[in-house]
């Protein structure tokens, strides 16, 4: 292995290569940016890496998702921007210079608003994985599965109120101890009172 101040890449997405490069930076002591898909963090081979005392911070596009040149695009010379399908972040790993990285980080943070400068930045940087927001989650994470479902309850009882009027709304949340409504029941599931409908 060469001698190396950082370890800097958007490593393939294919086969083992995400859990060999995530591996090999917790054994490191210098820092790694890794571009990777947000579900990685859901991966038991992340959460080993968690475990060994590595505390990474991430940073998240502040809206949409990070777009990508492929590379048979450079070769051509052409600047192309691609969506990837999946949604991706920087997982950072400062290792003993991260104290000392997010104390400037701030100190810029607060002189800019000091200065009343406009926040132009396209980013947000995330000092854990509880601060990432969910939209920035992988579809499978469980914040973000709940969030989904807080969302469509909201939405249900915002149409109840539309439509039937307030105490409605209030009636159904009373009958439903989740809060969620009937029309949130599992598929197949008898009505409060009722009996399951007849399997076909």
């Amino acid at each position: 292995m060469p001698e190396y101040d950082v370890v800097l890449t958007n490593p393939p997405y294919s086969e083992d290569h995400i859990d060999r490069i995530v591996a090999f930076c917790a054994q490191q002591t210098k820092p790694a940016f890794l571009l990777l898909p947000a579900h990685v963090i859901s991966k038991p081979y992340y959460a080993s890496y968690l475990a060994a005392g590595n505390r990474p911070i991430y940073v998240v596009p502040k809206t949409g998702r990070f777009t990508y040149n492929s590379p048979q695009d450079a070769s051509q010379g052409l600047h192309a921007k691609r969506i990837a399908p999946f949604a991706s972040f920087w997982y950072i790993d400062l290792k003993n210079l991260r104290g000392a990285v997010l104390t400037e980080l701030s100190r810029a943070r607060a002189a800019r608003v000091n200065a009343k400068l406009p926040d132009d930045a396209t980013y947000i940087l995330c000092p854990a994985a509880d601060a990432i927001p969910s939209r920035c989650l992988d579809d499978s994470h469980p914040r973000k599965l709940k969030d989904k479902e807080k969302s469509r309850a909201n939405a249900w009882k915002t149409n109840m109120r539309q439509s039937r009027g307030p105490a409605a709304a209030a009636a159904a949340d009373a009958s439903d101890p989740r809060g969620r409504g009937a029309s949130f029941r599992r598929r197949g599931a008898p009505r409060r009172g009722g009996s399951a409908p007849p399997s076909s």
